[in-house]
Parts: C-alpha cells; sequence; structure tokens
C-alpha cells in the first residue's frame, strides 16, 4: 500500500483516539461515588456487589454479540449507538428508586461500554494496521486515557462534593451528548466510505463463522494469539488485584490513605511517560522484546512490593510495575493489530474484553479467600509466581510454535 494510500488514516484515528480519551473520563468520573450511591439505595451491602456483577456479566455476554454484529453491520454503527445509550444511562442512573431499578440500567451501561470500549478499539485498529507506527500511535491514546482517568477521578470527586451524588451522572451524560454530537458526522461518513470486507477460507482458518463460538475458536487457531492469551491472561489478573492488595500492604507501612492515592497517581504519570517511547520500540523490534522488557520491569518491581518493609520502596516498586504495563499495552497492540483479521476483529475483541472479565473476576476471589490465611504482601508475592510461571509457559510456546522470521517486524 502507498504511503498516500494509508495517508488520511491517522488523522481520523486521532479523531478516533480523542474520542476515546473523553470517554475515558466519563468512564471514571462514576469511580469515587458510585459505590456510595448504589449504597444509597439499598441497606443490603450484598446487593451493592450484586449490582456491579450484573454489569460485569451483561457486558461480557453483549461483548460477545455485539461484536459479532459489529464486523457484519458496520463498526461505526455500533459506536454511534454507544453514544447515544451513553447519554440516556447515566440519567436513567441518577433517577433510579432502588437498587432494582439501578440493576436493570446496567444492560444499558454494558450496550454502551461495549460499543465505545471493544468496538470502538477495533475500529481504531482498523484504521492504522497497516501503519508503520502503529504501535507508536495506539501508545499515545493509551498514554492520554491514562492521564485522562485521574482527570475523571478528580472531577468526579469534585462535581459530588459542590452538587451531591447525583451530579456526577449529569455531567457523564454532557459528555457523551457533547461526544455524539461533535462525532456523529465523522462516523457517519466514515461508514459511508467504508469498503466492504471479504472474507476468505484462509482468514477464517476453516472455521463455521456462523457460530456464536468462532472468537474463541479463531483465538486458538493463531499461534501468535495463545501467545497473547497465556501471557494476558496473567497480566489480567494482577491488574485488577492490585486494586486490592496494594492498599493493605501500605497500610501495614503507614495508615496515611494519602500516601497510597500518590502511589496510584505516580503510576499512573510513570505510564504515561514511558507510553510516549515504548510504542517506538515495539514497532521497531517488534512485540515480542516489548513482552519481554514488560516482564523484567513487572518482575522486578512486584518482587520488591512482596518483600519491602518501606513505603517507600513500595511505591518504587509500583513504579517499576507501570513501566511493565506500559510496555506491555504496547506489545498488547500489536499482536493484536497485526494478528488478528479485519473481518472478526471487533468480535475477537470482545471476546478478548470477556477473557479479561474472567480472569479479573477469578483473580479477586482467590485473592480474597488467600487474604484469610495469608498477609496482602504474601499474596502478592503469589501472584508474581503465577506471572512468572505464565511467562516462562509462553516463552516455551513461543520457542515450539512460533518461528523466528514472524517474531521480527
Amino acid at each position: 500500500m502507498s504511503n498516500k494510500e494509508i495517508a488520511p488514516a491517522p488523522r481520523l484515528f486521532v479523531v478516533g483516539a480523542t474520542i476515546a480519551t473523553l470517554i475515558s473520563i466519563a468512564a471514571w468520573l462514576l469511580a469515587p461515588i458510585e459505590a456510595r450511591f448504589i449504597s444509597s439505595l439499598t441497606d443490603n451491602p450484598t446487593l451493592v456487589g450484586v449490582t456491579y456483577a450484573v454489569g460485569a456479566v451483561a457486558y461480557s455476554v453483549l461483548a460477545l454479540f455485539l461484536g459479532r454484529l459489529a464486523d457484519r453491520v458496520g463498526r461505526e454503527k455500533m459506536i454511534i449507538m454507544g453514544l447515544v445509550v451513553g447519554v440516556i444511562y447515566p440519567i436513567l442512573y441518577a433517577s433510579a428508586i432502588n437498587v432494582f431499578t439501578y440493576m436493570g440500567i446496567e444492560l444499558l451501561w454494558a450496550l454502551a461500554a461495549v460499543g465505545t470500549g471493544p468496538i470502538l478499539y477495533a475500529f481504531l485498529q482498523d484504521l492504522i494496521h497497516e501503519h508503520p507506527n502503529r504501535g507508536h500511535l495506539m501508545s499515545l491514546m493509551w498514554g492520554a486515557m491514562s492521564l485522562s482517568g485521574a482527570v475523571g477521578h478528580l472531577t468526579g470527586g469534585f462535581v459530588a462534593s459542590s452538587f451531591g451524588l447525583t451530579g456526577p451522572y449529569y455531567v457523564v451524560s454532557g459528555i457523551f451528548f457533547l461526544i455524539l454530537l461533535g462525532s456523529l458526522p465523522v462516523f457517519l461518513k466514515s461508514a459511508r466510505q467504508a469498503p466492504c470486507v471479504q472474507r476468505t477460507e484462509q482468514e477464517d482458518h476453516g472455521l463455521d463463522t456462523s457460530s456464536v463460538w468462532f472468537g474463541m475458536r479463531y483465538v486458538f487457531t493463531k499461534p501468535a494469539l495463545v501467545y497473547y492469551f497465556i501471557v494476558n491472561s496473567a497480566v489480567a489478573i494482577c491488574y485488577r488485584v492490585k486494586l486490592l492488595v496494594w492498599p493493605l500492604i501500605v497500610v501495614l507501612f503507614i495508615e496515611d490513605p494519602a500516601v497510597m492515592g500518590i502511589i496510584f497517581a505516580g503510576t499512573g504519570v510513570t505510564a504515561f511517560f514511558v507510553l510516549m517511547f515504548s510504542g517506538k520500540f515495539v514497532d521497531r523490534y517488534g512485540p515480542y522484546p516489548g513482552v519481554t522488557l514488560a516482564f523484567v520491569a513487572f518482575f522486578m518491581g512486584g518482587f520488591l512490593m512482596a518483600f519491602t518493609g518501606s513505603y517507600w520502596w513500595f511505591g518504587v516498586g509500583a513504579a517499576l510495575f507501570a513501566v511493565g504495563e506500559a510496555f506491555w499495552g504496547s506489545a498488547q497492540s500489536l499482536l493484536l493489530i497485526d494478528n488478528v483479521a479485519s473481518q472478526h476483529r471487533a468480535e475477537v475483541l470482545g471476546v478478548d474484553m470477556i477473557f479479561d472479565s474472567s480472569f479479573t473476576t477469578a483473580g479477586m476471589l482467590g485473592a480474597g479467600a488467600l487474604m484469610a490465611v495469608w498477609s496482602a504482601q504474601e499474596v502478592w508475592l503469589v501472584l508474581m509466581l503465577v506471572l512468572l510461571v505464565a511467562y516462562i509457559l509462553a516463552t516455551i510456546y513461543k520457542m515450539l510454535r512460533i518461528p523466528q522470521s514472524l517474531q521480527r517486524p
């Protein structure tokens, strides 16, 4: 493909990445107050957990079916659907009269989250799948989203403090409305110009594309995606469990909650700066060296946090772990862009989200059970050992199944 043919793609990618970043702000606005708002609707704390579980299940189911649908009817249409629903569901949340009403609205949240999550990412990946700097472009987007998360947290807390717990919900609706207003012409134009993607037996790997399980089977037909699955499963567990375990470790050293806030903020800033060059690294050397660097940083930071007796050194370990997450994010993007056929991208990314959700849920349940008998640091050490085993298994698999010629960019 000539430079002239691929040149327009980054411009549309910038628009889409900006939309993703604004959506990230909206998504994190509710994080500081949602649990408190749900608790105001019920005296039963168990129902608060059930509400989150209902959302997670709905998201997983819809990620599979809407991903398949988007690959067939057009991703732009599903993104627009997600933005429209994104305007509506926060207002309904704020108007919920009881916790069961809130649970029912979780279905609408899941619709919006899938349309503006995996389907939007599939749309963006397709825009740059042949661009020489695709890893760098995705990393820039992840970096912007890491900062937007901090903005969302701060904004949500401030709005709730000034206007009450329902205030952030209306702000989220307003953000989605502005995004929809500004992006609707862009997505409609893109939908009209989108070429028809021809399916081939080779790209389908002889699988029945009409099967609802096609996406999951597709992942395990390609060695690079199997490698990704092994590594990503362990990373997904750690990514979620750290929100549970890290604060419990820090409180052993110092009881000031501001310290944990500073540590989490520091990891976000660290990841932002690393993402500025980690994408360039994987573009030049390929995703597999990027994975190696990610896991070196994971192990250095993770084991330091597991054995340290100081919150200062814990913070250093957390920063190193954030370096690993940044390199993993860049390598992950390239593995998915280069190894998923365009006509199945939304469906496969939906499946990837299901895997992530399943493993993070299992990780949280497992960590909670282990903490009944072990300390938080010991539980984190177990997770680091799981991460080590996954990396060893993935490396062995790569040596056996992925030729050296396919490991280079």
